[in-house]
């Protein structure tokens, strides 16, 4: 098994293939990883939250007030998070306003005139954003991780770039790959995409272990991101984290995630059926090593979540990949016609790295 601490920078590795039934990706529920087993396990290593956002100036107060009332020590909280870094792709209503207000740190893009991303300094922590009432903290109990870091070993798994006469050269991991529908910015300056966003987080994030969420989750908590962490500080190593939850659709039980169940899924049942028991293949709700995503890169868009997962199981393996139960998550349901082009650039991801072979 590679170590996730420190990716490969050649060759993958070429697997033999397992006769054997895939086993299901590792599984956790948020309440197995209490919060202060976390600020034990942690041992020095400093943790950035990074928020992608876009005109999102309803949702990100109260993406915001968790973390920094109960994570952060600024805010009043344990010191489990260091960083919150908000980066802002172009917004053009109160998201950054109500970004600097909860004490964030804001990445703005770049200006049109070509010149570097701006950070702005981060405010001091809003009124009211101190210590949460007991009433409003998270419950997260649970086990105890022993916060050993990571180790690796022999890899049992892995990917490899199979050559085919008459086949277009493919990306490997670690190249972000082409942009696809959806991923240029709509209206305004912006970074470009969210895999892109995402992409400038890691450049300017300063943590060892980065947690990323997205901005437009209505019923946000603590959890959200303790239950990441949880995999990333526990003894066994750790490549990848991904969130799953139920999803409403416009406020109904069940039928949300309507790209992830109509083409993600499906798409890892008959590209990578190694991977087929991920739950949230495209969950905004991700964390891994710093080493592991500059490794991997960030592919453009809305194709970066199964990129990245893809890259991921590819270099190291699925069994070095987690998902964490987060309970459910209530965002903004976006139109059929809004979701064409996201489907288009997820398929046009797993098809470029069809050629990729993901055991364990």
């Amino acid at each position: 098994m590679l170590d996730p601490q420190c990716p490969p920078q050649g060759p993958l590795p070429v697997p033999t293939r397992s006769p054997e039934p895939f086993p299901g990706i590792r599984r956790y529920h948020h309440e197995e990883f209490p919060v202060q087993a976390l600020c034990s396990a942690k041992q020095g290593r400093r943790i950035s939250v990074c928020i992608p956002a876009r005109n999102e100036g309803e949702t990100i107060g109260s993406v915001l007030a968790p973390i920094v009332r109960l994570l952060t020590e600024e805010g009043g909280g344990v010191g489990l998070v260091d960083e919150v870094l908000v980066v802002d792709d172009g917004s053009t209503d109160g998201t950054v306003a109500v970004a600097r207000q909860w004490g964030a740190r804001v990445m703005s893009p770049p200006s049109p005139s070509g010149a570097s991303p701006v950070t702005l300094a981060r405010a001091p922590v809003a009124a009211g954003a101190g210590r949460a009432r007991p009433a409003g903290r998270a419950r997260i109990v649970g086990g105890e991780p022993t916060g050993g870091e990571p180790t690796g070993g022999e890899p049992t798994g892995g990917g490899r770039i199979d050559e085919h006469p008459g086949r277009e050269a493919r990306p490997s991991p670690g190249v972000a790959g082409r942009a696809g529908p959806g991923a240029a910015c709509r209206g305004g300056a912006g970074f470009g995409g969210k895999g892109q966003a995402m992409r400038a987080a890691l450049g300017e994030a300063t943590g060892d272990l980065l947690v990323f969420v997205d901005a437009d989750v209505a019923n946000f908590s603590a959890h959200f991101v303790t239950g990441l962490l949880g995999p990333l500080l526990s003894e066994t190593p750790t490549s990848l984290v991904k969130g799953f939850y139920e999803r409403p659709l416009h406020g109904a039980p069940g039928g949300g995630g309507r790209v992830t169940e109509l083409m993600a899924r499906p798409v890892l049942d008959v590209l990578f059926p190694a991977l087929a028991d991920v739950a949230q293949p495209l969950a905004g709700e991700t964390a891994a090593p710093r080493s592991v995503l500059e490794g991997c890169a960030f592919a453009d868009g809305y194709a970066v979540e199964m990129a990245l997962l893809l890259d991921v199981a590819a270099r190291f393996g699925t069994s070095t990949i987690a998902q964490v139960d987060l309970g459910v998550r209530v965002h903004r349901n976006r139109s059929l016609e809004e979701l064409r082009p996201q489907a288009t650039a997820i398929l046009r991801a797993a098809l470029d790295r069809s050629h990729y072979v993901i055991d364990r």
